[in-house]
């Protein structure tokens, strides 16, 4: 039987009096592709950010290979944000650094690299995601789409275990669409393990294997993809038929 890489044990988050999360529990295993499903203020991005630390759980456990990681000093958080890296939605570049001293940031502050090893890795990284030319243009010289694939690739710099993706299609026209879910599909196929958070249904039936719905601060769906497209769910349907009108609204 395998072994969890990550595991989230009856999570529960309040925020004074708001209930994000009631009890909310499952296993991600290495190599998964999760897509995280649910209405606007189910906490989806409340749950990336519990993940690794940049929010406190209210009650509720954490394990990361085996080790616990909830109740981590933030010292102790900073050897596992190295393994478990978190792509943010709008890029979240230093706007006073170019794409290089972006990338080589992580990699000065994690690694013993030489420059000249940073510069091979950067190069690497830039190859990877289609922006070579980029490599000393400043965050406000970028589209919006190169801007998030430029995160993306400071989120797999240090060659994580797992990306946390926190809606990172959201804002982008089709075509940028497109080359951000071949990019995820291309860290994929090296071994990382994924959460993507999204309300783009398309997107997470062409790059998951499985999704979970979160609905009133618990797990209410938690299955393949077949089994989702496939669903006769109410809340299943709710999302899909909503990606139906969504598109029937566009090509009218």
């Amino acid at each position: 039987m395998k072994t969890p890489l990550l595991e989230l044990q009856d999570i529960h988050k309040i925020f004074g009096r708001n209930i994000v999360h009631q009890g909310i529990s499952f296993d991600v295993f290495p190599g998964e592709r999760v897509g995280l499903l649910g209405s606007s203020g189910t906490g989806k991005s409340v749950l990336l950010r519990s993940i690794i630390g940049l929010e406190y759980i209210t009650k509720g456990k954490i394990y990361f290979n085996s080790q616990r990681i909830d109740n981590l000093s933030e010292k102790e958080l900073t050897k596992i944000r190295t393994k478990i890296s978190y792509s943010f939605q709008s890029g979240a570049l230093f706007d006073s650094m170019n794409v290089f001293e972006n990338l080589a940031f992580p990699l000065f502050e994690h690694t013993n690299d030489t420059l000249e090893e940073v510069e091979a890795r950067i190069d690497k990284m830039l190859q990877e995601v289609d922006l070579s030319h980029a490599k000393f243009l400043m965050p406000s010289d970028l589209s919006g789409g190169m801007q998030k694939r430029i995160g993306m690739a400071r989120s797999m710099i240090l060659s994580p275990e797992i990306i946390l993706y926190d809606e990172p299609t959201a804002g982008l026209d089709p075509s940028n669409t497109v080359n951000v879910v071949e990019l995820m599909k291309r860290f994929s196929s090296s071994g990382v393990t994924s959460i993507f958070v999204s309300h783009d249904i398309p997107a997470i039936q062409e790059f998951c294997d499985r999704v979970i719905i979160l609905d009133k601060g618990r797990v209410v769906f938690d299955n393949d993809i077949s089994a989702f497209n496939n669903s006769n769910d109410p809340i299943v349907r709710r999302f899909l038929i909503a990606e139906g009108f969504k598109h029937a609204n566009q090509t009218t």
